[in-house]
């Protein structure tokens, strides 16, 4: 709308001057400006827009340029070539603090004149701060031409966006770099390696000089090309530069999961976590860092069971889930799984043997029967995995995070990363060793770990979450709406605790330097499936490889050496009773070998006397002399053939060649199948001839070479 041909109201002008209606109409009245009568119901008066005071003609265009400017939308980016470029925020800004301040000038002059010492005047009130903010816009570099030249300025062109400052719009988006310069930049920045981008831009200038790419940018201009490349190139950028996964977090799109929508149990989430501070690993009594494996409810947010070891496995998977199941009272829906070789064992899903799941050694001939189903299967749910090398789509990375709080507190912390690692890892840090030996500085036992974790998790879950499903509640309070009424724990033991083949021996079952006993066990001597909770260590399940339960065998525990003398009155009584059981033992186990001895053994003996009287009778016989044999008389054909040898030299045969037994084969096979009468002989060395090394190699020659021209397909016979 053209300013020049509009009229306004005293009610329009009242919010652009900053003034009530009722001032509008008596400074109009005492200035004498022109008006019109209004048209339509109410009457009243406008007036137009080009017969307004320049004062208020500047504020109309300047509240207009305001409003214009937050109703457009952002301006797009400028294209190299475009006739009018666009204004950014910051010069749109700038030429409306130049408008206002044209405004305060007019006021200035409509109060004080328009001589020259009151312009002066506006200016000196400005640059001594009377308008703060605007004289922190504009600067000190106005005067009172200045303002002259904005006033006919905006005047002329009826917007106060024509006091924006325009240098350098022309050549927004134009460059002197050519295509050649172009690629040569980018097959140096876009490297595996990923260079610094000085390195980069010298490596640029170099192939720039020896392709002869001439003028060689400046250093300024190639890293303004490369910076504008990575704003508008981003995803390749990071994909070339820093691979798939840190395309995957920093440019792929993430899908928003609601969580509100589940219930306590619907899907548990599992994941390993190295704790960033040392433990003591139990099998080597070495300072580690060690693997906490949780299970975490999606619905509530809550640590439902953890196992603690020094490495991520399926056992520890499994310990974890058992303790999960216990807390949550039901069999959850679905479990949400990392993509890890522990999580991805055939022991939760699907299994033929238990090499996967820690159970090794179990040999064929051993018998074992081994079920194909796997946990989840037998369980009746299905898991899920998650993406691979895509840590947004598990929630509990976030709860490992927060985690950290703790970490930190641990004496024995190392850091999450190498900028965070404590002074006392660092080289040439004596001080700091000395000072975290002498404050007791020390790895935590595995029960110490167990217990700091407990206590933050106990924290944790009576501490209102920000997470926007759980609404400002406590994860307590959430998952105490969902807890089930309970699991069967005999079937959980069955599935879920640790398992080890073992062999049985005097001792019975030896496990992590205990012995557990049983009496039942004191006649085996083979291998045994043992299943136990390695926080319970106080007994342990024992089965045959068929999985046939046996017993439950007992921490028997050590006595005192000196138990009679200098033990205590319990550590007597108990060397007793083991002693007790001992005797017993050794008197049950001599009573059934006496009975052995009566009912097995000596008859077994007195029956091989007798065996070995009679085979020393043949021996005897076999002993003697044997009888000359009387010769045999001849036959008539046997007559008939000695007669032909004395009447003539014999011709000796002619030795068979591999060729020649195979045809005579053949031939033979011919006859057979035609149903001629041959020999015993015949049809036994036909039989026969297949099975050697002769007829296999006669067979490859002719699969390779073909068969012979003369041989025809024979039919070999049953």
């Amino acid at each position: 709308m053209n300013a020049a041909t509009e009229a306004y109201t005293s009610a329009e002008l009242a919010p652009v001057l900053m003034l009530t209606e009722r001032a509008i109409q008596i400074r109009a009245k005492r200035d004498s400006w022109p008006s019109q009568p209004r048209a339509g119901r109410g009457g009243g008066k406008v007036y137009p827009f080009s017969t307004l005071p320049e004062d208020v003609r500047a504020a109309i265009n300047l509240a207009q340029a305001k409003a214009a400017m937050a109703s457009a939308p952002a301006p797009a980016p400028t294209l190299p070539g475009s006739p009018i470029p666009e204004l950014d925020a910051r010069r749109r800004g700038k030429a409306l603090s130049k408008a206002d301040l044209v405004r305060l000038y007019l006021a200035w002059q409509r109060r004080h004149g328009a001589s020259a010492r009151s312009k002066e005047d506006f200016v000196g009130a400005y640059l001594a701060g009377a308008w703060p903010k605007l004289r922190e816009e504009l600067g000190e570099s106005v005067s009172w031409k200045s303002l002259e030249r904005w006033k006919l300025a905006q005047s002329r062109e009826g917007t106060a966006l024509v006091l924006a400052d325009k240098r350098g719009l022309a050549h927004r988006g134009l460059s002197m770099l050519t295509k050649e310069h172009k690629e040569i930049m980018l097959f140096t920045a876009l490297n595996a390696n990923s260079p610094k981008i000085s390195y980069a831009i010298k490596e640029a200038e170099r192939l720039c000089k020896a392709r002869g790419v001439l003028p060689v940018p400046s250093p300024a201009t190639m890293r303004r090309f490369l910076s504008q490349y990575i704003s508008e190139s981003n995803q390749l950028w990071t994909m070339v530069r820093e691979g798939t996964k840190a395309w995957n977090d920093k440019c792929a799109w993430s899908i928003r999961r609601d969580w509100s929508l589940l219930e306590v149990g619907d899907v548990v989430i599992a994941d390993g976590h190295v704790l960033n501070f040392e433990s003591l690993n139990p099998a080597t009594g070495k300072p580690c860092r060690m693997t906490l494996l949780l299970w975490f409810d999606g619905a509530s947010n809550y640590p439902l069971g953890w196992e603690v070891m020094a490495s991520e496995n399926v056992q520890c998977i499994a310990s974890a889930f058992r303790r999960a199941c216990i807390t949550l009272g039901k069999i959850p829906k679905v479990p949400y799984l990392d993509n890890g070789k522990a999580f991805r064992a055939r022991f939760f899903e699907n299994t033929t043997d238990f090499n996967q799941c820690g159970i090794v050694s179990l040999m064929e001939s051993a018998g074992a029967r081994v079920g194909t189903s796997g946990l989840f299967e037998e369980l009746g749910i299905t898991p899920v995995h998650a993406q691979p090398y895509h840590g947004q789509s598990k929630p509990i990375e976030r709860f490992f995070g927060t985690l950290h709080e703790l970490e930190s507190w641990v004496p024995s912390y190392v850091g999450n990363c190498i900028e965070a690692k404590p002074a006392r890892t660092k080289r040439g840090e004596d001080l700091h060793r000395q000072a975290y030996e002498r404050m007791g500085g020390r790895p935590l036992t595995l029960e110490e770990t167990h217990k700091a974790l407990a206590m933050w998790f106990d924290e944790y879950v009576r501490t209102p979450s920000r997470a926007a499903h759980i609404k400002g509640l406590t994860p307590l309070e959430v998952f105490s709406k969902g807890v089930g009424p309970g699991v069967d724990l005999a079937r959980l033991d069955l599935l879920m605790l640790f398992k080890e083949v073992k062999g049985i021996s005097k001792h019975g079952v030896s496990l992590r330097g205990k012995h557990y006993y049983h009496p039942m066990l004191s006649d085996r001597r083979h291998k045994c499936l043992v299943r136990y909770d390695p926080q319970a260590l106080d007994s342990v399940l024992v089965y045959d490889l068929n999985g046939k339960f046996m017993c439950e065998a007992r921490d028997m525990g050590a006595e005192h050496p000196m138990a009679n003398i200098l033990g205590s009155a319990e550590q007597r009584e108990s060397l007793q009773e083991k002693l007790t059981f001992q005797k017993g033992q050794k008197a049950l186990v001599a009573a059934s070998a006496r009975e052995m001895l009566k009912l097995v053994v000596l008859p077994e003996t007195n029956r091989r006397m007798e065996a070995l009287e009679a085979t020393k009778a043949v021996e005897a016989r076999r002993a003697l002399p044997p009888a000359t044999p009387q010769p045999r008389p001849l036959d008539a054909a046997e007559e008939a053939a000695m007669e032909r040898v004395k009447a003539g030299p014999v011709t000796p045969l002619k030795a068979e060649t591999m060729q020649e037994a195979h045809q005579r084969w053949k031939t033979l096979g011919q006859r057979i199948a035609a149903g001629e009468a041959v020999s015993e002989q015949e049809a036994r060395w036909h039989r026969t001839y297949p099975t050697t090394s002769n007829f296999r190699a006669m067979e490859i020659m002719e699969r390779m070479y073909g068969a012979r021209q003369d041989d025809a397909p024979v039919a070999q016979a049953n």
